[in-house]
């Protein structure tokens, strides 16, 4: 994804005229009648906007492109109701929509000329509101002025915020690029998927549910099995059509998401890399507080309390005569218990730490994601079935705090790996939507549904109350901390045991985010003092003052912090630069690993390095961004050579494929004074 998105970028960058040809059309079309419907304008206008705020394009080019855009769309509808007048309502696809023209006509005789300005930002009658001015015989000055005077508002508004999110993309970028690329792909579907939806509600959807109903009403006319099989499930009239394609689409994708999970998984693919790393990076958040809250949240997800949960609800569907319904309730958790352990059994993933046996000491999938998500959108699916949609956004959004609540302490305690959290929850999820899929013609109104809320709610906090109180102890040992480390002899390391630590950065999302370069089992301190030494730095440090500098355009380079990169899901402990120009210098940083090497009794830890240049560009002139990017090998090593004299550590380099890795190991210490007396030579007999 980070490929496709650099090469829209480069390919903007490369024919700036004819992104600014682009904002022109599309700005055009968008206010084009009938054509607007079918232009997904704004997310064109923001994307290419936002390589503006990426410091690639000139800005003012595209406010002006877009305007002039906007102006003409609106002339050319407005030609069109001027010219035809009353006939345009009985061309095509006015004819087939007559409420489009009314919905403008009592816009426009609503807010009169006005409604030219205000139109252009108000979907739905945007693109038909210059026509409108033309058939009622707006005169054409008074239509110019306000079209242009309202397109220059417009066009800064959509151009704008693109722009500033290109500039806060590209500063998260240079942290995670990889991450912010499948952030910016999530978006961008999302966006096409709205944009889709929309038009098909007002554009397909009439006429497809026109040939759907007529399909429907032959079905029932011809009445053999395969008819009433598909009126049975299909029928338009029946309330519970609507849930049946919802969930089943929901199942399908959800079982798609968890196949795939689990495949990567198996293969150990990158997302194994991202787990790692991204656990790493949670457990440097671990505070006792914080973990005696993660503990008491994470046994509201304890099998014990699951059980609990469901009984109680079973019984007040019994009590309400809804029998199917808690019998339902109860094979859906039945499967979940069932299907967990067996999965794990197969996969046979471990756990970041040990704290079960059997199948449970496997990972993959999460138990109580599973659990959490099957049950507690089960229930909110119950309570809301037949509510108002405020209803249902409550219900679905307490059961989704619960549930991601649970899942997140998974995390945080090392009981899963994230990998095994999200398959849990897309699992549960599935197993809900089959149970509303199989019980979608319910009335879930009979029994009472709110109260069944509160006696779920009840009973959690009994149950769960007392089971954080009962197991607490138990789980606090559990749960702790773990530090797991590895020593070894400088021998060992120096002999061959350097190749076996990492060679690439590892990002966030388990990428290789460039070279190791260099390995110490020198102190911070003498590195420090060895690299000051040898012309660098101390970094800035990145408080709030640092941070702050970023806001700023004209911020000097040596006021910034270099970017907080991570290696493996750790933070540099200790990080250099030394300035090369005036927007560039060199960035050496120095991240810790769990292992340590002992010389002379006293151990020491291995920190791995890597060297990058950072430069800096000021993107619309507004704030300050800094750029990440890796050294090229031969000159990495020519950079390094002056650091192998320095009398802080003993210095060999290794071969490591077509480039070196720099060693830097304690000097060896002083040897011991000879007794006065005795020398080190022969003596005469």
């Amino acid at each position: 994804m980070n490929d496709w998105l650099q090469g829209f970028i480069d390919l903007v960058v490369q024919h700036p005229h004819w992104a600014g040809l682009l904002v022109f059309v599309t700005a055009m079309a968008e206010s084009i009648v009938v054509v607007g419907m079918f232009v997904p304008g704004t997310a064109i206008l923001i994307g290419i906007a936002a390589v503006a705020g990426l410091g690639e394009l000139k800005l003012w080019p595209l406010l002006v492109w877009a305007t002039l855009g906007a102006v003409a769309g609106d002339g050319v509808s407005y030609w069109i109701g001027h010219r035809y007048k009353e006939h345009i309502r009985a061309g095509w696809p006015l004819r087939e929509r007559p409420e489009l023209f009314e919905k403008g006509e009592a816009f426009f005789h609503r807010y009169g000329a006005m409604s030219v300005a205000i139109g252009r930002f108000v979907p739905g009658v945007r693109a038909i509101i210059p026509v409108v001015a033309g058939v009622v015989g707006m005169p054409p000055l008074r239509f110019y002025a306000v079209n242009i005077l309202s397109a220059m508002v417009w066009a800064p508004a959509h151009i704008l915020p693109g722009a500033g999110m290109g500039l806060a993309l590209g500063v998260l970028g240079s942290i995670a690029g990889r991450l912010v690329a499948v952030l910016v792909g999530v978006l961008v579907f999302a966006g096409l998927a709205i944009w889709a939806i929309h038009l098909g509600v007002r554009w397909i959807a009439p006429g497809a549910a026109r040939r759907y109903r007529r399909f429907v009403a032959g079905c029932k006319r011809r009445g053999s099995w395969v008819d009433r099989a598909i009126v049975y499930a299909l029928d338009p009239d029946d309330p519970g059509t609507s849930t049946l394609i919802v969930m089943g689409v929901a199942v399908i994708a959800l079982a798609r998401i968890f196949v795939g999970l689990a495949e990567d998984v198996f293969m150990r693919e990158q997302i194994t890399r991202m787990d790692a790393a991204i656990s790493t990076l949670v457990q440097g958040w671990r505070t006792p507080a914080l973990d005696d809250v993660m503990i008491a949240i994470t046994s509201l997800g304890d099998g014990v309390v699951v059980t609990a949960v469901v009984a109680a609800a079973v019984i007040w569907l019994f009590v309400h005569r809804e029998r199917k319904l808690g019998v339902g309730l109860a094979l859906t958790m039945v499967l979940a218990a069932v299907s967990v352990p067996a999965l794990k059994s197969v996969l046979s993933i471990p756990r970041p730490i040990e704290i079960y046996s059997g199948a449970d000491a496997f990972s993959f999938p999460s138990g109580h994601a599973t659990s959490a998500a099957a049950l507690y959108a089960s229930l909110a699916w119950l309570a809301t079935h037949n509510a108002a949609l405020r209803w249902k956004i409550v219900g679905f959004a307490l059961a989704g705090v619960m549930t991601a609540a649970i899942a997140a302490s998974r995390v945080y305690l090392a009981a899963h790996w994230p990998s095994d959290v999200l398959a849990g929850l897309t699992l549960g999820l599935a197993l809900a939507a089959i149970y509303a899929l199989v019980f979608r013609r319910t009335d879930s109104r009979t029994m009472g549904p709110w109260r069944l809320v509160a006696v779920v709610l009840a009973t959690l906090l009994v149950a769960g109350g007392a089971r954080a109180y009962t197991n607490f102890p138990h789980a606090l040992e559990a749960y702790r901390p773990r530090v797991v480390e590895t020593t070894v002899t400088a021998e060992s390391w120096l002999g061959g045991g350097w190749a076996d630590l990492a060679a690439e950065r590892l990002e966030l999302d388990g990428s290789d985010g460039g070279a190791l370069v260099l390995q110490a089992d020198v102190s911070l301190a003498a590195l420090r003092q060895g690299l000051i030494a040898s012309g660098w730095q101390m970094a800035p440090a990145g408080d709030v003052v640092g941070i702050a500098g970023f806001l700023s355009p004209k911020a000097a380079l040596d006021s910034l912090p270099p970017l907080p990169l991570t290696h493996a899901g750790r933070f540099a402990g200790l990080t250099m630069v030394r300035e090369t120009g005036p927007a560039s210098r060199l960035v050496l940083r120095f991240w810790p690993t769990p292992n340590l090497v002992l010389e002379s009794g006293a151990p020491e830890r291995i920190h791995l390095a890597s060297m990058t240049v950072e430069t800096v560009s000021r993107p619309l002139h507004l704030a300050t961004m800094l750029h990440d990017r890796e050294i090229a090998a031969t000159e990495q090593q020519g950079l390094l050579a002056p650091l192998a004299g320095r009398p802080e550590w003993r210095a060999e380099t290794r071969a490591l494929g077509d480039r070196r890795v720099l060693l830097l190991t304690r000097p060896s210490p002083p040897a011991p004074p000879m007794p006065r007396g005795e020398s080190s030579g022969d003596t005469a007999p």
